[in-house]
């Protein structure tokens, strides 16, 4: 068995795996269909004529997506993966997630364990979006003055209990971390709506934003509280915000990940609802110099 680019004779097989929830098969197909996505980007293994393992290689986010993978030997997922990481344009830094509940985790777990030797552990959060009731005032992230977001996101991102995003700074410094934060969130096509920033007497004290992940599927992007108010609960309203506005934008489920040693998030999680679904590990592939 080999990997190849998808033919459209097997997109319907791609989109429909077994060992793929749902959700994410009607996300995919739904991607070629209003061509988000194309087949020259995915990648197939086939076995009597059905597929039996795909990867999306995402190169504007850097990121495989949709990796799923049927009942195989872990001598074939491993060619799988490595076929995959072949074909990857190494001058940059590539990234995949791995979700415990995830059909064959340990047969995926230990062909990406293999390859990317960048790991960092995670605790997955859910809850089911409904509108809640609006103490506090907020507004867009792009209404407010572009140097102070970035003081707001830089300052908040500095005490970050987040290995991942520690790791980000060290590589890049700070403020160039955070810029590229910002700027991942400010080109979403629904930052005017989810990515809000907290005014707490006028001042900005705090940032939510919210990732369309599938259809009706929606993720944390980042969140953040200014040093000044920390411990005041803020998080929590952050994140029922967040549950308000994907409520809003047919946004039914919404995921929290977090790093297993941030206590903090954890616990504003919790106390807005959301709870403990899976565990998570984060993939890194480092760029090549």
């Amino acid at each position: 068995m080999k990997t190849e680019i998808c033919k459209e004779k097997y997109a319907a097989s791609m989109c429909s795996m077994a060992a793929s929830s749902e959700e994410q098969n009607r996300s995919l197909q739904r991607d070629l269909e209003v061509q988000t996505l194309s087949l020259k980007q995915c990648y197939v293994m086939l076995h009597d004529e059905q597929v039996i393992a795909r990867a999306v290689i995402d190169t504007e986010r850097s990121y495989i997506a949709y990796l799923t993978l049927e009942v195989m030997s872990q001598k074939e997922a491993d060619a799988f993966v490595k076929d995959i990481v072949d074909r990857l344009d190494r001058s940059r830094e590539w990234r995949v997630d791995l979700y415990t509940d995830k059909q064959h985790h340990a047969l995926v777990y230990h062909a990406l364990k293999r390859w990317f030797p960048l790991e960092f552990k995670r605790e997955s959060y859910t809850v089911k979006t409904r509108e809640q009731a609006q103490a506090y005032r907020f507004i867009p992230a792009k209404q407010l003055v572009h140097r102070d977001l970035l003081e707001l996101m830089a300052k908040a991102s500095a005490t970050t209990l987040d290995a991942n995003l520690q790791r980000e700074q060290k590589l890049l410094g700070l403020y160039p971390a955070v810029e590229q934060q910002a700027e991942e969130l400010l080109e979403d096509a629904e930052s005017d709506a989810l990515f809000q920033v907290l005014l707490i007497a006028g001042k900005a004290a705090g940032f939510i934003s919210v990732t369309r992940l599938l259809d009706e599927v929606g993720g944390i992007g980042y969140i953040g509280v200014h040093p000044d108010v920390q411990g005041r609960q803020y998080g929590t309203v952050l994140l029922k915000k967040a549950m308000d506005m994907a409520w809003r934008h047919n946004i039914h489920k919404l995921i929290g990940d977090i790093d297993v040693h941030n206590f903090a998030i954890r616990e504003n999680l919790l106390r807005a609802g959301f709870l403990l679904d899976c565990g998570q590990s984060i993939f890194l592939l480092e760029k090549q110099i």
